[in-house]
C-alpha cells in the first residue's frame, strides 16, 4: 500500500513539477517561482514537447490546458505560441479557448506555425490580442494549416506592419465567423493574406476591420498565391485616415479563381482605394450581389483590372458605388503603371454602378496604356450607371472591345468643380480610336448632360467613338450638346437622338426614328429630321409619331410644339415606338410583346379612361425631360403588367384612380414605382417560366400602393424605401426578402413604411447581412399581423424566417421581431429525418449551429449529407464489425486446418491471410432531396493483414487439444474521407474429437484490438470547415464455436464432406471523446451475434512417393441466428444531446472455397487457400487469400 502511494506522488510529481534551469533563473531574477507566459511545441526525439523558454523541454507545462490524442487547447492565459513541427506532426490540433495577448515594444507572432509544421486544425475560440509600440505584430502566422477557423476575436494593433492571419502554407478552410481587427499607424496592415500559397475556400461570416494610417487591405492574394472561392457574407471594412492606398480584396499576380460578396466592403480612405483589385493576377468570375462601397480624397477604383485576366465574367446584381474628390472608375479594365495585357471575357450589369468624383468619374472604363491591349469581348448593361464629375463617361473604351449592349439606363452628369471645364468631356459612351471595331448596341437610354449653362464649348456626348463596326439605336441617346459623334461607322438611329440644335450629330447615319432637340427660351422643339413611319430594321416595325404645330418642315429651321400620341389600338409585337410627348397611349385591353417604346417625356400613357396594358419583353424608355414619369397612369383605373423580361428605364406613375401593377420574376425595374392617389395595388408575381433563381430586385422607392401581393422572390435592398403602403400580402408562391442594414441600427425598406404585413403562405425573409442571434430588428410602423409567425412557439410553419436555413425569427411583438436558431433541420425527403434531426439538436444544444452556412436548397442538401455522415459514416460504426470478422477468421483457422499430430506429439504450423471487401452500404443514409444530388450511400473499401501460429497436441489416437494466437492489421477506407486503422491479437484454445468419419471440433478465443480513427468531418460546397478529427480507441472480443464435419469416402481417393458450424461472438467496444468545434462523443458498447454455417466440400487426395497432395473446393452458407440487424452506437456533440450512430445489419453469405496442400513424408506441409463470399442482398462481395507452412515433430 505505501509503496503504491509513493509511486503515484513520484509520476504526479514528474508530470506536474518541473524544475529546470530556467525556472531556477526565473526564480533568481523574479524572487518568485513562476513560469514565463508562453508556450513553446516542437516534436521531438519522443514525439511532442513543450517548453515556455525554448530550451527546456518536457510535459505539457500548463495544468489549466490539455494535451489528449493529438490535442492541443489552451485555456490559459500566453503571451504568444510557437509551434515547430515535421511533416508527420503528431500535433493534429490546436485549440484557443483562453487569451493570447501581448503588449510591449517587442515584434510578435501570437500564434506562429512554422512553415513545415503541417496540423489538420487551428481553431481559436477565445481572445488572440496585441498592443505592440515600434514594432510590427501578427495575430497568427501559420504554415501548412488544413483548416483554420476563428469564432473569436482576433484584435492586433501595433506601429508598424500590422496583420491578423498571414497563410504561408496549404490550407483547405479559412472561417472567419467574428471579429478580425487590425490597426497601424505606419506600414501595411492586413486582415487576411495569402503569402504565395493555397487556400480552397476562403469564407467571412462575419467583419474583418482594418484600422490604418498607411497601406490597409481587407484580405489579399499575393505572389503566386491561389484561392479557389473567396465568399463574403459579412462586412470588410477599411478605414484608412493617412494618405495611402486601401484595398478591400487584393488579388496581386496571384489567382482567385471565384470572388462572390453577398454582403458589404466598405472603404473610407484618404489616398487611392481598389475595392476589388486584380493586380497582374487571374480571376475566373466576380459576382457582386451586396453592396461594395468607396469613398476617398484621392482616386478610386471599385472593381479594378490592372494588368491582369478574368477569363469568365464580371457580373453585379447589386450595388457598386464610389464617390472621390479626384477621379472614380467603378469598373476598370486597363493599365496604370505596367505593361501587361489586360483581358476581361464578359460584363454584366444588373445591379447599380454610381460613382462622382471631382475630375474624372467612368462608370466602366476598358483603358489602353503604353504597349499592351484591354480587351472585354462583352460588355452588357441591364441596370443603371450613373456617373457624375467635372469629367463624367458612363463606359470609356480606348482598348478592344468586341460588343456593347445597353439595356438600362446610362447617365453621365457634368460640372464645374476645380477647372475652366472647356476640355472635360462628359459622355454616356465615349471611344478613342481603339484597334477592333465594337459592335453597339442601345435598346435603353443614354443621357449625357451638364450643369453649367453654357455649354457651346463643352465636350458632351451621347456616344462618341471612331471605328466602331456597327452602331445601332434602338432606345433614346440624349445629349446636351453631341448625340453621337466621330463614329466612323454604320451608324442607325431607329429611336430617338436628343441633342443641341447646332451641333447635333456629326457623321453619317441612317436616320429611322426621331432627331430633336428642346428650345428651352421659345418652349418648342427643333426637328432635326424624322424617318419614314413604316420601315423594318432588325426585324422590327418603326413607327414615329406625328408632330403638332409644325413650322417650316423640313428646313433648318423645322420646329414642333410636341408629338401626338400613338394609339396602340390591336395587339402588337416586334415594334419601335418614337415620340417626344406621351409617345404611346393605351385604351381598351392590349398587349405590346418584343418592343421598345420611347418618349423625351413619357413614352406610355394611358388614356382618360383607363385601360390594360401587358409590357412583354419590352424596353420602355421615357423621363428624358427628368420630370415625366416614363409610364403615366391616367386618373381611371390603370391596368399595368409586366413580364418576360421586361424593362423599364424611368419612373413608373398610375396616377389617381384605383390601378393595378403586376411585375413578373424577370422584370427589370430601373427607377420608383407610384401609385400616386386612390386605392393602388402592387403585385409582384411568378412567370411562366420561372425558376428558382428568379427574383425581383428593387433598389428604388416605392410610393403609394396602399396593397401590395408578393406572389413570388422579391429582394429590397437596403437603399430602397417604402412608403405609403397599408397592407403587405404574401402569398404561398412568394417570399418578401428584406436586406438588413446592420450598420445602421439593423433599418430595412420597410423601416419608414405604416401599415400591415400578412401571410398567405409565404414568407417574410431577412437576410441578416452581420445581424447576430439575438438581435431585434424593428418595423416601426409597419405591423406584423397574426399570420406573422415566427418560431417563437417552436411553429414549424413559419411566415418570419431568415434567409439562412439555419436560423430563424421569434417575433416579440407586432413590430419587432428577434434572430434565433432552429429548432429543427427543415424537412427534406429522406428516410433517416429523424435520426439526423436528433444530431441537429446536439449541434444547436452546444451552440455551434454558428459554424454552418445554410441559405438554400442546395447547401440543405449538404448539410444533410453532413449529419448522415455523422449518423451512417463515422470510423466508429465500422470497428466492431472488423473485430467480429477478425474473430470469426480464427475459427475457420481453427477448424478447417487439420494438424494430425502424432500420439503425445506436438504439430505446428503458421500462416498469413489476407481479406479485401469492397462495399456499398445501401442501408446507409440513402435519400434524395429537393436539390438533387443523387443518393448519399457510404462506400467503404475494407482490408485485413493477418498472421497466425497454431500447435496441436495428440492426446489420443482420436483426440487432439490446440491453442492458436495471432494477430490481424485492418484499414477500412470511408467514401467519404474518414479511415479507420486497427491492430487486433487473438489466443484461443481448442478441441478436436473423432468418432469414426464424424469430426467435432469446440473452441474458445479472445481478442484484443486497438483502433486508430480519422473521422473527417466534410464542409460540404463550403457550409462549414472541413475539420479532421483523430482518435484512438479499444475492444475486447470473445468467441465459442462448435464444427461437426462428416467425411464420406467416394471411391479413387474422392471424399465428399458436409459440414455445419455454429459460433458465438461478444465484442464490447470502448468510448471515444474528440477535441475541438464540432467533435463528438462515443459510448461504449457490448454487441453479440450468433450464426450459423451448412456447407459441403469435395476432396482429392493424391499420394505420391515421396509428397502427399490434397486439393479441396468447397461451397457454404451463412446465416445470423441473433445479431444481424441494424444497432446504434450512441454519440452526441460535446456537452449536447445524444444521438444515434448506425451499425448496419449483417447479411447472410455465400462462399466458395479452395485449398491446396502438399505434405512430405519427413512432416512438412505447405498450403495455399481462397475464398469468396458473396452478400446477395446488398451486393457485397469479399475475397480472402491465405498461405501456410507446418511441420509435424
Amino acid at each position: 500500500m505505501v509503496k503504491d502511494i509513493e509511486k503515484n506522488l513520484k509520476r504526479w510529481l514528474k508530470r506536474k513539477v518541473k524544475i529546470t534551469i530556467g525556472v531556477i533563473v526565473a526564480f533568481l531574477v523574479g524572487n518568485s517561482l513562476s513560469f514565463a507566459d508562453t508556450l513553446y511545441i516542437r516534436d521531438g526525439a519522443n514525439g511532442i514537447e513543450f517548453s515556455v523558454d525554448n530550451q527546456n523541454w518536457g510535459e505539457n507545462p500548463y495544468s489549466k490546458n490539455s494535451f489528449e490524442n493529438g490535442v492541443y487547447t489552451n485555456n490559459s492565459e500566453l503571451d504568444f505560441v510557437s509551434i515547430k513541427g515535421v511533416d508527420n506532426f503528431s500535433l493534429k490540433t490546436f485549440i484557443n479557448n483562453g487569451n493570447i495577448k501581448f503588449s510591449g515594444e517587442k515584434y510578435i507572432e501570437l500564434i506562429n506555425i512554422y512553415y513545415k509544421s503541417k496540423i489538420d486544425n487551428l481553431i481559436n475560440n477565445g481572445l488572440i490580442e496585441a498592443n505592440v509600440t515600434n514594432n510590427s505584430a501578427w495575430g497568427m502566422y501559420v504554415g501548412t494549416v488544413t483548416n483554420l477557423e476563428n469564432n473569436g476575436v482576433i484584435k492586433i494593433i501595433a506601429d508598424t506592419q500590422t496583420i491578423g492571419i498571414e497563410n504561408f502554407g496549404t490550407m483547405e478552410n479559412l472561417i472567419n465567423n467574428n471579429e478580425i481587427y487590425v490597426q497601424t499607424s505606419s506600414g501595411l496592415a492586413f486582415g487576411i493574406i495569402n503569402n504565395e500559397e493555397k487556400i480552397d475556400n476562403l469564407i467571412n461570416n462575419k467583419n474583418i476591420t482594418v484600422n490604418s494610417d498607411d497601406r490597409a487591405i481587407g484580405i489579399a492574394n499575393y505572389y503566386g498565391g491561389t484561392i479557389n472561392n473567396l465568399i463574403n457574407e459579412g462586412k470588410i471594412i477599411i478605414d484608412n485616415s493617412g494618405n495611402e492606398n486601401a484595398w478591400g480584396i487584393n488579388n496581386k499576380k496571384s489567382l482567385l479563381k471565384t470572388l462572390i460578396n453577398n454582403g458589404e466592403i466598405n472603404i473610407k480612405a484618404n489616398g487611392n482605394i481598389f475595392a476589388i483589385n486584380n493586380y497582374a493576377g487571374n480571376y475566373n468570375n466576380v459576382i457582386n450581389n451586396g453592396n461594395v462601397i468607396g469613398e476617398s480624397k484621392g482616386y478610386i477604383t471599385i472593381i479594378n483590372n490592372e494588368g491582369g485576366n478574368i477569363e469568365g465574367s464580371i457580373i453585379n446584381n447589386g450595388n457598386l458605388y464610389g464617390t472621390s474628390e479626384k477621379e472614380t472608375q467603378i469598373i476598370f479594365n486597363g493599365n496604370f503603371e505596367n505593361y501587361e495585357d489586360n483581358n476581361i471575357n464578359e460584363i454584366i450589369n444588373n445591379g447599380i454602378i454610381k460613382g462622382s468624383g471631382v475630375i474624372r468619374t467612368y462608370g466602366i472604363s476598358n483603358t489602353k496604356n503604353y504597349d499592351s491591349i484591354a480587351k472585354i469581348n462583352k460588355l452588357e448593361n441591364n441596370g443603371l450607371i450613373d456617373v457624375f464629375g467635372e469629367q463624367a463617361i458612363g463606359i470609356y473604351n480606348s482598348g478592344e472591345l468586341k460588343s456593347l449592349i445597353n439595356n438600362g439606363k446610362i447617365y453621365s452628369l457634368g460640372t464645374k468643380m476645380i477647372s475652366a471645364g472647356t476640355k472635360m468631356i462628359s459622355a454616356g459612351i465615349y471611344m478613342t480610336p481603339i484597334k477592333n471595331k465594337t459592335q453597339l448596341k442601345n435598346d435603353g437610354i443614354i443621357e449625357a448632360r451638364d450643369e453649367r449653362e453654357d455649354k457651346s464649348k463643352l465636350n458632351i456626348y451621347g456616344i462618341s467613338g471612331q471605328e466602331m463596326e456597327n452602331l445601332i439605336n434602338n432606345g433614346v441617346v440624349f445629349s446636351d450638346r453631341y448625340t453621337i459623334h466621330g463614329a466612323n461607322a454604320n451608324a442607325t438611329n431607329n429611336g430617338l437622338l436628343i441633342g443641341d440644335s447646332s451641333n447635333f450629330i456629326s457623321n453619317s447615319y441612317i436616320n429611322n426614328g426621331m432627331m430633336f432637340s428642346w428650345n428651352k427660351i421659345n418652349n418648342n422643339y427643333k426637328i432635326q429630321g424624322v424617318g419614314n413611319t413604316g420601315i423594318k430594321s432588325e426585324d422590327k416595325t418603326i413607327i414615329n409619331a406625328i408632330l403638332t404645330d409644325e413650322q417650316n418642315k423640313n428646313q433648318n429651321n423645322w420646329t414642333a410644339t410636341e408629338s401626338e400620341s400613338i394609339v396602340l389600338e390591336d395587339n402588337k409585337t416586334d415594334m419601335i415606338y418614337n415620340g417626344i410627348t406621351n409617345t404611346l397611349k393605351v385604351n381598351g385591353e392590349k398587349t405590346l410583346t418584343n418592343s421598345i417604346v420611347n418618349g423625351y417625356t413619357s413614352a406610355i400613357v394611358f388614356n382618360e379612361n383607363g385601360g390594360s396594358l401587358t409590357l412583354d419583353n419590352s424596353i420602355i424608355n421615357g423621363g428624358i425631360d427628368e420630370t415625366s414619369a416614363t409610364i403615366k397612369g391616367s386618373n381611371n383605373i390603370d391596368n399595368l403588367t409586366l413580364t418576360n423580361g421586361t424593362i423599364i428605364n424611368g419612373n413608373t406613375d398610375l396616377g389617381n384612380g384605383n390601378d393595378n401593377l403586376t411585375l413578373d420574376d424577370k422584370t427589370q425595374i430601373n427607377g420608383d414605382l407610384l401609385g400616386g392617389d386612390g386605392v393602388d395595388t402592387l403585385t409582384f408575381n411568378n412567370s411562366t417560366t420561372k425558376s428558382n433563381d428568379d427574383n425581383i430586385i428593387i433598389f428604388g422607392n416605392i410610393d403609394s400602393f396602399e396593397n401590395m401581393d408578393i406572389d413570388t422572390n422579391v429582394t429590397f435592398f437596403e437603399n430602397s424605401k417604402v412608403t405609403g403602403t397599408d397592407s403587405i400580402k404574401i402569398s404561398s408562391d412568394g417570399n418578401l426578402i428584406l436586406r438588413i442594414d446592420s450598420t445602421n441600427g439593423n433599418s430595412h425598406a420597410l423601416s419608414g413604411n405604416t401599415g400591415t404585413i400578412s401571410s398567405e403562405g409565404g414568407k417574410l425573409l431577412l437576410a441578416l447581412n452581420g445581424v447576430g442571434e439575438g438581435e431585434t430588428i424593428s418595423f416601426g410602423g409597419t405591423s406584423l399581423d397574426e399570420t406573422m409567425k415566427g418560431n417563437e412557439e417552436g411553429l414549424k410553419e413559419t411566415t418570419i424566417d431568415t434567409t439562412s436555413l439555419l436560423h430563424n425569427i421569434e417575433k416579440i411583438n407586432d413590430n419587432s421581431v428577434k434572430v434565433t436558431t432552429v429548432s429543427n433541420i427543415p424537412y427534406v425527403n429522406n428516410m433517416n429525418y429523424s435520426q439526423l434531426n436528433k444530431i441537429y439538436q446536439s449541434i444547436r444544444i452546444t451552440d455551434q449551429v454558428k459554424e454552418f452556412n445554410i441559405t438554400d436548397d442546395k447547401t440543405l442538401t449538404e448539410f444533410t449529407k453532413y449529419l448522415n455522415d455523422i449518423y451512417a459514416g463515422t470510423p466508429y460504426s465500422y470497428s466492431t464489425e472488423i473485430s467480429r470478422k477478425t474473430l470469426t477468421m480464427f475459427d475457420e483457422i481453427a477448424i478447417s486446418k487439420d494438424l494430425n499430430p502424432d500420439l503425445k506429439s506436438w504439430a505446428i504450423y503458421g500462416g498469413l491471410t489476407h481479406t479485401d471487401g469492397g462495399t456499398k452500404d445501401t442501408y446507409y443514409g440513402k435519400g434524395y432531396y429537393t436539390y438533387d444530388v443523387g443518393s448519399i450511400d457510404i462506400d467503404a473499401d475494407t482490408k485485413i493483414y493477418g498472421g497466425y501460429a497454431k500447435a496441436e497436441y495428440g492426446k489420443s489416437e482420436n483426440f487432439t487439444t490446440g491453442l492458436i494466437f495471432g494477430g490481424n492489421n485492418s484499414e477500412v477506407s470511408l467514401s467519404n474521407g474518414s479511415k479507420l486503422e486497427g491492430d487486433s491479437f487473438y489466443f484461443g484454445v481448442y478441441g478436436k474429437q473423432k468418432f469414426g468419419n464424424l469430426k467435432l471440433t469446440a473452441g474458445i478465443g479472445v481478442q484484443h484490438g486497438d483502433y486508430k480513427a480519422d473521422r473527417k468531418a466534410n464542409g460540404y460546397s463550403g457550409i462549414t470547415t472541413t475539420r479532421e478529427f483523430s482518435e484512438n480507441y479499444h475492444d475486447r472480443g470473445f468467441n465459442i464455436y462448435l464444427d461437426g464435419r462428416y467425411s464420406y469416402a467416394l471411391g479413387n481417393n474422392f471424399f465428399l464432406e458436409p459440414r455445419m458450424t455454429v459460433d458465438y461472438n461478444r465484442i464490447q467496444q470502448d468510448e471515444v471523446s474528440e477535441k475541438g468545434v464540432l467533435g463528438i462523443e462515443v459510448d461504449s458498447k457490448i454487441f453479440e451475434t450468433s450464426s450459423g454455417t451448412v456447407g459441403l466440400d469435395i476432396k482429392k487426395v493424391i499420394p505420391t512417393e515421396t509428397f502427399n497432395h490434397e486439393l479441396t473446393l468447397g461451397v457454404s452458407y451463412n446465416t445470423f441466428f441473433s445479431g444481424d440487424k441494424e444497432e446504434y452506437l450512441t454519440g452526441r456533440f460535446v456537452g449536447g444531446s445524444n444521438f444515434d450512430m448506425l451499425v448496419g445489419e449483417k447479411a447472410d453469405r455465400f462462399s466458395l472455397n479452395g485449398s491446396y496442400e502438399i505434405a512430405t513424408e519427413k512432416g512438412l506441409s505447405f498450403d495455399v487457400r481462397g475464398n469468396y463470399a458473396f452478400e446477395h442482398e446488398n451486393s457485397k462481395d469479399e475475397w480472402t487469400v491465405g498461405m501456410g507452412i507446418g511441420y509435424k515433430f
